[in-house]
């Protein structure tokens, strides 16, 4: 107490200057218009800057959260879209009285580990098997298709991307619904090859090349590229087509596991018929 009561007594003129010039600023302020109105607006203005600072700081944290939530919703928002159902083609007289029954459904998903300068290239991304995913569930992102489920393990799984040289999508040309094959031969990571689209078909350059129904691992017509170059060869039945691939796989931050609920009957009734085959001869 004694060494308080020294602390004011050495330091009072201070003390004493800062009280009359408090009071001074009050009676200035409180019976001034112009000077009160001024000290207001100040205020305000300050008050705002501080309040936004601080919105946008708490905002950037938030922004994973907010990311997850759009995934999660857009997520659902695709497994509503048309392409997302079977269409069964029965009425209300069958027994199965569904006209649509859902046939895709869509995990979103984090990529934690990408490459794409080796000649086969993956992707890690952050939900496994205790999530919903399996082996061969195709991956996509909002620009097009990604790659393949290749392996899964409880909490990741491995993606072989597009670019990877043992990658083989199923493939149409979007205005005319000739099949192909879109493969990648290890050069460029922004571009791909087209094959087995016959030569009769009339491409050009600048058509879009979209997923197929054939593949069990798609919905039909997700975007994979732009064709930008046609190899004519008369001496082949086949174009050699190059396109340039949506999916910017240099800058992939979040991708959708498509899980096609009806893909293991498609396989084994594909499977069953060429038994079949096999054993006629």
């Amino acid at each position: 107490m004694k060494n308080l009561l020294f602390f004011f007594y050495k330091y009072y003129v201070f003390f004493m200057f800062f009280a009359f010039e408090l009071f001074a600023l009050v009676v200035l302020f409180r019976f001034n218009n112009y000077q009160q109105a001024s000290f207001l607006n100040y205020t305000a203005s300050t008050s705002s800057s501080i309040y936004n600072a601080i919105n946008s700081t708490t905002g950037y944290f938030n922004l994973k959260t907010q990311n997850d939530s759009l995934q999660a919703e857009n997520a659902r928002l695709r497994s509503q879209l048309l392409q997302s159902f079977y269409q069964n083609g029965f009425t209300a007289t069958t027994v199965n009285d569904t006209m649509y029954k859902q046939q895709y459904e869509y995990i979103p998903a984090l990529v934690v580990n990408n490459s794409i300068s080796k000649r086969n290239n993956y992707i890690t991304i952050d939900k496994g098997s205790l999530h919903g995913i399996k082996r061969f569930d195709g991956v996509i992102c909002p620009n097009g298709i990604v790659g393949i489920v290749w392996q899964v393990t409880p909490y990741y799984s491995l993606v072989q991307s597009v670019l990877n040289s043992k990658s083989s999508t199923g493939a149409k040309v979007k205005k005319t619904g000739d099949i192909g094959s879109v493969s990648w031969n290890g050069d460029n990571a922004l571009l791909a090859q087209l094959s087995k689209v016959n030569n009769y078909v009339p491409v050009a350059v600048g058509d879009e090349i979209v997923s197929t129904a054939q593949s069990p691992s798609y919905p039909e017509d997700i975007a994979i590229g732009k064709i930008v170059k046609i190899d004519r060869n008369p001496e082949k039945s086949s174009y050699d087509i190059t396109i340039v691939l949506h999916t910017p796989f240099s800058r992939l931050k979040s991708v959708y596991v498509v899980r096609n609920l009806f893909k293991e009957q498609q396989i084994a009734a594909e499977a069953k018929a060429v038994a079949e085959e096999e054993a006629k001869k």
